[in-house]
């Protein structure tokens, strides 16, 4: 009798497994696909942002206007990002992402870092990505796209400076350039513009002091 009883539970537990696991298969063959995203509105949605971010701040960031401005809904943009803190940072990212920097030609470390930081600068820096990531830099979970580009430009100079004289105190040097472009940053966003004045050369001028005190060379490039 005990073994009847003993093959009686196990076949009903065979019978149950069964009827759950064709319920589960049933239940993931008749799930209906989640809506698929438009990267051409998601593309839009992070350039309006991007340089609404740079212009006015994240909490300036209004999603209505937004939304109008892309052709499509506030919910289209919830679905894609939990809070405008997301959206920042995935815009800065996405920018980032799409950046051309030249590749260094290794053939002079200092000319190399010139011509990087004159990209980033242009580029990154004095461009709606650095102003949008220094405005998502004053909120608590926006901080993230700052370090994004200190990141990228600090791997990159490390491509530049590794196996060269100036390998040596690297991190330390990294961070001075780093430092020295934020600066620019914050005074081209702070400071007008002097009337008449020749801002790129100046600038110019002022990376080049830069990269050979932080380098410790002697003569200006050539």
């Amino acid at each position: 009798m005990i073994g009847n009883t003993s093959a009686f539970f196990k076949a009903k537990h065979v019978r149950a497994f069964a009827c759950v696991r064709y319920t589960v298969l049933m239940r993931t063959v008749n799930r209906k696909p989640g809506r698929t995203q438009d990267p051409a509105l998601t593309d839009r949605l992070l350039t309006l942002a991007l340089n609404r971010i740079a212009h006015a701040g994240l909490e300036r960031l209004n999603l209505d206007r937004l939304a109008r401005e892309a052709g499509t809904s506030k919910q289209a943009i919830y679905r894609r990002y939990a809070s405008k803190s997301d959206l920042g940072r995935a815009a800065v990212e996405a920018a980032l992402n799409a950046l051309a920097i030249p590749a260094p030609d290794r053939s002079n470390a200092a000319r190399d870092v010139f011509r990087l930081l004159t990209a980033y600068r242009q580029t990154v820096f004095l461009a709606p990505i650095g102003r949008a990531a220094l405005h998502l830099s004053l909120d608590p979970a926006g901080g993230a796209a700052k370090h994004r580009i200190d990141q990228d430009l600090a791997f990159r100079l490390r491509q530049i400076l590794i196996a060269t004289p100036f390998e040596r105190h690297m991190d330390t040097r990294i961070r001075l350039f780093t430092s020295s472009l934020w600066q620019e940053t914050v005074d081209r966003m702070t400071k007008p513009a002097q009337p008449g004045a020749d801002l790129e050369d100046d600038l110019d001028a002022d990376l080049e002091d830069v990269i050979h005190l932080v380098l410790g060379l002697g003569p200006k490039l050539a």
